[in-house]
């Protein structure tokens, strides 16, 4: 449920709509949310083997964008000769298998694809290197350790910003440094998704009066900062302290919400069925925007050339809850009756494959 509101307001802030929040808006903390839900199931407890975990995860999250570049590329050439000539981009080997390690927006439908590759590394780190290191201290003092960890990534988010703002004051993004940066501001919030599950202590989030209170701490800083928002996807950060502490404020938040809207089964099947599905959603949402305007366009509301971005609304201020439902519904549609049938198909091939092979 929390990764289905998480999705939700990723969706919502993509569509530059007046439908984001000036307190808990989505660009002040949803990315570092997304990394913090993958760190629940993270216990490093356990060393996995180095050639099973990169192969895991590279089946689970690499090939899949990569997959979903291809495509995208091959859409950016059909639509860009019908006329929407903002999405012209040559199909490039470089731009498909680099990109998504950069910026991800090569080709406008995978903006948000840089997410999947940070996630990568950031799950092999500690899959192969933190539980390595855990187990090598071997002390019967695990909570220090587990303290001491998350101190020292923290001070790693940390030291990310104050770097990321001073490559900016300096001279712009530069992309061979932002990969290490969100990396860096990626591996705190990752294992406190992980220190928050080992010690459960989301149940003491879900009290009413613990949620008043962050509320009022959020408000209280977006009213003295005056901004709470940063692109994480290029290290764009406003100030040094912000992004962290505005980050760990709203999954705070917005996790003692979710386990409270939980006790709501008509909730539950909602906000469960879209968390599960939240990354069909991450990768066509975009894509979803799009087909919104390919509509208005064949019915002659707006003209092919006026959609000048991934992220043009026509009339944002009254349609944006029609992007937002439309990009959500077109992204599980797509996902259910097109992707899975394709690979339910290549599993079976593997399987009969299997099944063939002389014992």
């Amino acid at each position: 449920m929390l990764r289905g509101i998480g999705i939700l307001l990723v969706v919502s802030g993509h569509a530059s709509s007046g439908s984001s929040m000036n307190v808990f808006a989505p660009y002040s903390f949803h990315m570092p949310l997304f990394f913090f839900i993958s760190g629940l199931f993270f216990s490093d407890s356990k060393v996995d083997g180095v050639l099973p975990t990169v192969i895991k995860n590279t089946k689970s999250l690499l090939l899949y964008s990569t997959a979903f570049y291809m495509f995208y590329a091959c859409v950016c050439w059909v639509i860009t000769r019908l006329g929407f000539t903002a999405f012209a981009q040559p199909f490039s080997l470089e731009l498909i298998f680099l990109n998504q390690f950069t910026t991800s927006g090569a080709y406008s439908f995978t903006a948000t694809y840089w997410f999947i590759p940070c996630l990568f590394f950031v799950k092999l780190y500690f899959s192969l290197i933190h539980a390595r290191l855990v187990s090598l201290i071997n002390s019967r003092r695990e909570g220090l350790i587990s303290i001491s960890f998350l101190a020292a990534y923290m001070v790693i988010a940390f030291a990310a910003v104050v770097y990321s703002v001073e490559m900016y004051e300096k001279t712009g993004v530069q992309l061979d440094k932002i990969i290490y940066f969100r990396f860096a501001f990626a591996l705190f919030f990752f294992y406190l998704g992980s220190i928050v599950a080992k010690y459960n202590v989301q149940r003491f989030l879900s009290n009413v009066f613990v949620l008043a209170v962050l509320y009022i701490v959020q408000q209280q800083l977006w009213v003295s900062a005056g901004n709470l928002d940063f692109w994480m996807q290029i290290s764009k950060y406003q100030a040094t302290y912000l992004p962290v502490i505005s980050s760990v404020l709203a999954i705070a938040f917005f996790y003692g919400l979710s386990d409270i809207a939980a006790k709501n089964k008509s909730f539950c099947v909602v906000l469960g069925y879209i968390g599960k599905n939240s990354l069909p959603i991450v990768l066509h949402h975009i894509f979803g925007f799009f087909l919104i305007n390919a509509l208005l366009c064949a019915f002659g509301v707006i003209k092919p050339s006026d959609v000048i971005n991934l992220f043009y609304q026509f009339d944002t201020v009254h349609t944006w809850p029609l992007y937002i439902i439309g990009a959500v519904l077109f992204s599980l549609i797509f996902d259910r009756y097109a992707v899975q049938p394709v690979m339910n198909t290549f599993k079976n091939m593997d399987l009969l494959s299997a099944l063939k092979r002389p014992q």
